[in-house]
């Protein structure tokens, strides 16, 4: 099962300036402009190394070659450096919901052992693609270092491994800093012998399932096979950010899809024929507004407590609720995937009756995302489908429900996969926090 150990972590020291210029969200979230925000507020920011440039002139190719020597230059000068002990860390992510409640989620940072999936310790629910792996490998083996975490979870019925989180928890933190997205993040060295053997305890006899990083996981599995999977080293190990099932903080927010630039789309002709798989029900509420929009939302989440539920939103405002009793889509058409596990999901109902048998979004459109928008704030969503952003027209907005963590966790240890924007596990673990060398 998934053995973690404290490590000699590679950390920013003082010199590299204040923590809020330094740290960044994952490199996957980061678009152009945002990089260059990220960049223009330190030299040091950690995304010089985790979306590096290449010098003017030459090829792209040669970003890997900076990041190298980008992270020798902070090495040399002192803006990074390796901690005196071996330590696991301890990261408290207090942020608000979107229903205003505050909580915290807290986990650990920690060197976690590889396993390839085939063993079933770590457990994957999401599909990965070539180019970000060969990518992310170019990158780990041009530098030498894991720049970034993979987040998993992992059941702690006991509640031993929380127990200790908490304690640690208490501690004074070595980094305090408020990220982009409104969370106070906290960081905290744990050191102490018997605290570090409870929590191996309680990580090594569970199943750990992958809540984000996919690729960074691949990317960890390729770069052992380079460097030898039968010789002992830190390339047999992956920084991992790990975090209790059970913890307070630990949510799936949803993400929300817009359709738009069908041909021929005709909204009533639509929810006519929804209409002969689903229940369609029109919500009188004007989605203009703040109220309509949260009557709209209010809705979803209560037929959504025993049925499939999806809200559609309208250019004008208009709104509908479209539910189906859970178990409906087993007598679904072949476009339905055979799992149970993966039929019981709203998002395999959205993509394969609604997206693809009613409006004809093949899986191949879908993963381009020829007429697909994804949104994770309820806000942004709203106001696209009313006209308020984006360069095309939208045609109709779909509103989801989360995911639950139970159907993550029964997708994984059947072995089976999610469809594409399944999960969104808020907050992301920020990059920039600690960094775990590939060398001795």
């Amino acid at each position: 099962m998934p053995r973690i150990q404290p490590f000699r972590a590679v950390r920013y020291t003082q010199e590299a300036g204040s923590a809020s210029d330094l740290v960044a969200p994952p490199y996957d979230v980061i678009d152009v402009v945002h990089r260059e925000e990220l960049a223009r507020r330190s030299p040091h920011n950690v995304v010089h190394v985790t979306l590096p440039q290449p010098p003017p002139g030459q090829s792209e190719d040669a970003r890997y070659e900076a990041a190298r020597a980008t992270w020798r230059n902070w090495e040399a000068k002192g803006v990074v450096a390796r901690d005196e002990r071996p330590s696991v860390y301890v990261l408290t992510q207090r942020y608000r919901l979107p229903d205003g409640r505050e909580v915290t989620r807290t986990g650990v940072l920690a060197r976690m052992r590889l396993h390839r999936f085939s063993e079933k310790i770590v457990l994957p629910h999401e599909k990965t693609l070539v180019a970000p792996i060969e990518d992310r490998l170019k990158l780990t083996t041009a530098v030498r270092v894991q720049l970034e975490p993979i987040f998993l979870v992992f059941p702690d019925a006991g509640g031993r491994a929380r127990e200790v989180l908490a304690a640690a928890a208490k501690s004074p933190a070595v980094v305090s800093v408020r990220t982009e997205d409104q969370t106070e993040q906290g960081l905290h060295v744990l050191t102490d012998p018997e605290a570090l053997a409870a929590l191996g305890a309680a990580v090594e006899p569970v199943r750990a399932v992958i809540a984000d990083g996919h690729h960074r996981y691949q990317t960890a599995l390729a770069y052992r096979e380079r460097e030898g999977e039968d010789v002992e080293g830190p390339h047999q190990w992956v920084l991992a950010f790990l975090c209790p099932l059970e913890d307070e903080g630990l949510v799936i927010l949803p993400t929300h899809r817009l359709v738009h630039s069908l041909e021929g789309f005709d909204a009533e002709h639509f929810l006519g024929r929804a209409g002969e798989i689903f229940s369609v029900q029109e919500l009188h509420v004007d989605a203009a507004d703040s109220t309509g929009q949260r009557r709209v939302l209010e809705a979803l989440a209560e037929a959504g407590r025993d049925r499939h539920a999806f809200a559609v939103v309208a250019p004008g405002g208009r709104a509908w609720l479209l539910t189906l009793p859970r178990g409906g889509a087993a007598t679904m058409g072949a476009t339905m995937p055979e799992a149970p596990e993966v039929r019981d999901l709203d998002v395999t109902v959205l993509h394969s009756v609604i997206l693809q048998d009613l409006l004809g979004i093949d899986p191949e459109a879908q993963a381009r995302k020829t007429h697909l928008e994804y949104f994770k704030k309820t806000d942004e969503a709203f106001a696209r489908i009313l006209g308020a952003s984006g360069p095309r027209e939208g045609q109709l907005l779909f509103l989801m429900n989360p995911t639950r963590m139970e159907q993550v966790r029964a997708v994984a240890e059947a072995g089976y996969k999610m469809p594409q924007k399944s999960t969104y596990f808020f907050p992301k673990v920020p990059s920039g926090l600690v960094f775990n060398p590939l060398y001795d």
